[in-house]
Formats: structure tokens, C-alpha cells, sequence
């Protein structure tokens, strides 16, 4: 009875281990693959499969030619059942996009990744690189399942600047607004990262459009071509400066993709997942246009001495919190100056007060609101007045200049 169980001990145990050692001694496969024969311009697929998932990309070296795409990330798997005997196969397969743009037998070094906290590296590929055929046939040794993805051009995604004017005065309010073009070309989205705003002397500038929530695309129609319209950013500038000033273009990364049928599907296997459907990614610095600003001066007719120097629309208000007080008491002074301008730049209006009195250096506090119609806001002054004699005193008016935006005259609202 020992030796019966013994034996069925031992004959568990070897079925046991049959099927242990291909899982401990499994190597991590990875092997890459490109076209032998390409022709300098033309754009191929340069494909790396790995049976199992790697954690990152390592490092590519694609010195001998240039990346247009990628990379597609895709997973796959199989399974077969033999004599009842199920297996199931895993792929993962990195896809490149990558152009020839010169001919000779060039080597596609090896793309390392990291699998399982090693390094595992996939073979080199050469490819030979002839010059260009006329007429643009297939070309020998291309897959029959590659269709070229459509080309681009600078119609197909940009960026626009527009201004709500261009010919404005010194400390003139100007909108700038930056919108993203996207063509129906880039049917399978599109990602825009590293945006950056052009700073530069001569112009103050304020952000009217919130970052982490911009408006809803819309629709335009330009010479004939559809775009979804993203508008990305709006500015407030006030020049500081007479003469031409250059609004410097608005930069950033857009990544793009493009999905395309293509002309045959290579196997049964991808007629079955969609008939060869394929997809490109683009990646693409843009700029937008600049823009020249003609700054004039203020005209100087007519200008009081006291002129701020601030071109908008602006209304004055001032409140005194105590009329009848004893000497030595206090009361507080607030003078409101509101509207749309440059609110920061507003100074304080010039108040002679009688001598008997202390006054404390004004208390200063903004209210800014910046929304897509401009800068709009008020800034407002606080004064302790402190009176150290008995009488009736007067607080002579204040005064606050101004340009008058909208009835191109200088302005002097009183409190």
C-alpha cells in the first residue's frame, strides 16, 4: 500500500514539474521588423513584439532616419486548443512610424525595454534605402497591407492670433485671442502639451481665458475646409510704449492621430478586426502668426496737469464714514475709482488736506475681474483722518484723469 502511493506520489510529482518548467524558464521574447526595401521619402512601419508586457521603453535609436509616428501601442493575443491542450499566446507590439531620407543600406539599432525589472533588447533591422521611383508605385518589399496615411500640410492644423484692433494708443486696452485649428484629418484625436505664452517688454498683460477649463470647440468653415475651433488662450495687453510693438507667436506641442484604411488587409486575422483599418500619430510643434501693434501717443491737447496717463472708461466715488466728530477722534475716507483699464496702474488722486489734519498713508485694495470681454475692476483708497482741532473743515475734491476710450476725450470724474 506504501509503495502504491509512493508511486502515485512520484507520478504526480513529474506531471507536476512537466508543467512548471516552461513557466520558470520562459524567456522574454523580443523582435523587431521593417520593411527591407524602402525608398527615400517613403514612410514605413518599424514594429517591435514582445510576448510579454514591458514596463517602459528603455531608449530607440533611430539616428539614420526620421520619426513621423509613434509609438502605437497595441496587445494581442491567441489561444489554440490541440488534443484538448489549451494555450493561449500574449503580444505586445510597439509601432513606429519612421521616413527614409537617404539612401544606402542603414541599420535600425536595437530598441531596449524593460521587462520584469531587466533590460531585454529587440535585434537590429537594416533596411535598404533606394532612391525614389517616379509615378510613386508599390514599392518592392513593402507590405501589400501598408497604405500611405494621408499627407499633411499646414492647412490640415494651426494656430490663429487675432486682435480686437491693431491700431491703438499708449495704454490702450487690446484683446489678443489665440485659437487652435484641428482638420478633419485628425479623426482620432489629438493632445497639446508645453504651451507656452510669449512674454516681452513694452506690453502689460493679463490673462482673461481660465487654463483648467476651456470653452467648448466650434465649428468654422475656411476656404472650403471644416475645423473645430479650440479657442486656448486670451490676453488682455496694454502697451506702454509708442511706435510698432510685435505681439510674439503662442508655441506648443500637438500630437495628433490619424486613422486611415488601407488598401488590403495583410491576413484573415485583420480582415476580421476591421479590414486593415491602420492609425498614424503626428507630432508637430506649432506657432501661432505674430502680430504688429501701432502704438500712438495720447493727444496733448487739452490734457489737465494731473492726467494718470490711462486710457479705458472710469467712474469715481468717495464715501466719508463720520461727518460730525470731536477732535482728536477718527473717520475713514474711501475714494472708489472703477471701470475698465489698466486698474493696476491707477494712482491715487491728489487730495490737499486741511493741515489740522493726520492722515494715514491710503489703504490699498483691488477687485480685478478678468473675463473674455477684458479687464474690468475697481481699485480702492482708505484714508484714517484724524482732525486735531475743533471746526468745520472742508475736504477739497480729488481729481482722476483719464482717456476716455470710448469718447476719445479726457475724462475727470470727481468724487
Amino acid at each position: 500500500m506504501n509503495t502504491k502511493n509512493g508511486s502515485i506520489r512520484l507520478f504526480f510529482l513529474f506531471l507536476f514539474s512537466i508543467f512548471l518548467v516552461p513557466e520558470i524558464y520562459s524567456q522574454v521574447t523580443c523582435s523587431a521588423s521593417a520593411p527591407p526595401r524602402v525608398e527615400v521619402g517613403q514612410t514605413f512601419e518599424y514594429k517591435v513584439t514582445l510576448n510579454e508586457k514591458p514596463s517602459g521603453i528603455v531608449s530607440t535609436n533611430f539616428s539614420n532616419f526620421k520619426v513621423v509616428g509613434g509609438p502605437l501601442q497595441g496587445a494581442f493575443s491567441s489561444t489554440t486548443n490541440i488534443n484538448g491542450q489549451r494555450t493561449e499566446t500574449n503580444s505586445y507590439v510597439y509601432t513606429y512610424y519612421l521616413q527614409a531620407e537617404k539612401k544606402g543600406s542603414l541599420v535600425i539599432p536595437s530598441t531596449v525595454f524593460k521587462v520584469n525589472g531587466q533590460q531585454v533588447k529587440s535585434n537590429n533591422v537594416t533596411v535598404n534605402v533606394v532612391d525614389a521611383s517616379p509615378g510613386g508605385q508599390q514599392k518592392q518589399g513593402q507590405s501589400s497591407s501598408t497604405s500611405s496615411a494621408p499627407t499633411l500640410d499646414e492647412n490640415d492644423v494651426f494656430i490663429r492670433a487675432s486682435v480686437s484692433k491693431t491700431n491703438v494708443y499708449e495704454g490702450e486696452q487690446v484683446i489678443v485671442t489665440y485659437k487652435l485649428y484641428v482638420g478633419n484629418t485628425f479623426n482620432g484625436g489629438f493632445r497639446k502639451s508645453n504651451l507656452n505664452i510669449p512674454s516681452q517688454s513694452g506690453l502689460w498683460s493679463y490673462e482673461l481665458s481660465d487654463p483648467n477649463n476651456e470653452p467648448a470647440p466650434t465649428s468654422e468653415n475656411l476656404n472650403g475646409k471644416s475645423y473645430r475651433v479650440y479657442e486656448i488662450r486670451k490676453m488682455a495687453q496694454f502697451p506702454q510704449k509708442t511706435g510698432e510693438i510685435v505681439i510674439n507667436p503662442l508655441e506648443l506641442d500637438f500630437l495628433g492621430r490619424v486613422i486611415y484604411q488601407a488598401q488590403r488587409s495583410r491576413s484573415p486575422w485583420e480582415q476580421f478586426l476591421g479590414g486593415g483599418q491602420r492609425s498614424q500619430d503626428y507630432r508637430l510643434h506649432l506657432k501661432s502668426n505674430s502680430i504688429k501693434l501701432q502704438v500712438k501717443p495720447l493727444p496733448a491737447a487739452n490734457r489737465p496737469a494731473d492726467f494718470s496717463g490711462l486710457v479705458g472708461s472710469f467712474n469715481l466715488k468717495s464715501n466719508l464714514t463720520r461727518t460730525e466728530l470731536k477732535a482728536n477722534e477718527a473717520t475713514d475716507l474711501t475714494i472708489t475709482i472703477s471701470g475698465s483699464g489698466n486698474i493696476q496702474h491707477i494712482q491715487a488722486p491728489q487730495i490737499n488736506f486741511p493741515a489740522d489734519f493726520d492722515v494715514t498713508e491710503p489703504k490699498i485694495t483691488d477687485q480685478i475681474n478678468t473675463s473674455g470681454s477684458g479687464v474690468t475692476g475697481s481699485r480702492t483708497f482708505e484714508y484714517v483722518i484724524i482732525p486735531r482741532t475743533q471746526g468745520e473743515f472742508t475736504i477739497p475734491a480729488g481729481f482722476f484723469s483719464f482717456y476716455d476710450s470710448q469718447k476719445y476725450s479726457i475724462g475727470n470724474p470727481t468724487p
